[in-house]
């Protein structure tokens, strides 16, 4: 913007980044970062592994987690980290966009000179977005 130039900007809320990640998108993510087998498999069990338990009246319901990341401690963003950290690098690299990312928080910067071409950027951009959310089951909030 000090040289004149015109920015479009998107600031998104991932929904269900924490709780609709599946396990295989984060040991795969975690093997990519070179995590090694032991760890990897230990991340697994302890996602796969959890149960959780309803209690109403004098009834429990019990069941096992099919996907998304331990809601407690430093493991939470980390893991949620290694899903998130390939889209918004791949992000900075396609149509000279500027990304930042924070736990759920995305934002996406494309500046130019020609709004029209930015503006064609920044939908490819947003395409990208759409494809990457259907792919990991996660959506935007509107």
């Amino acid at each position: 913007m000090e040289n004149g130039e015109d920015t479009l900007g998107a600031f998104l809320n991932i929904e269900g980044a924490f709780d609709s990640t599946s396990f295989d998108i984060i040991t795969n993510e975690a093997k990519r970062h070179g995590h090694g087998a032991t760890m990897c498999q230990w991340t697994g069990s302890i996602l796969s592994g959890r149960k959780i338990t309803a209690v109403f009246a004098a009834e429990n319901l019990e069941g096992s987690v099919a996907r998304g990341c331990v809601q407690w401690g430093i493991l939470l963003p980390l893991l949620w980290s290694l899903d998130v950290d390939k889209f918004i690098g791949g992000l900075n690299n396609e149509n000279g966009c500027y990304r930042l990312g924070y736990a759920d928080d995305i934002a996406i910067l494309i500046s130019g000179k020609f709004l029209h071409t930015i503006s064609g950027l920044f939908q490819e951009t947003l395409n990208t977005v759409q494809q990457w959310c259907d792919g990991t089951s996660v959506s935007i909030i509107p």
